[in-house]
């Protein structure tokens, strides 16, 4: 179980994207064990693949 504290500009957030266009999506986190981090789209988990080109 990992406890986590975030400041509210880092919480939760949605982002758009229009077709063709591209986007960056970043995760910075600190600690002594490295927590996993999920990266969801319509609450689907990504696998790293799909992280390439999620079509």
């Amino acid at each position: 179980v990992y406890q986590l504290s975030l400041p509210e500009d880092q919480k939760l957030s949605v982002t758009t994207v229009t077709v063709g266009q591209s986007a960056v999506l970043t995760c910075a986190i600190a600690g002594d064990q490295r927590p996993p981090i999920i990266w969801r789209r319509n609450n689907h988990a990504l696998n790293m693949l799909e992280l390439e080109d999620i079509n």
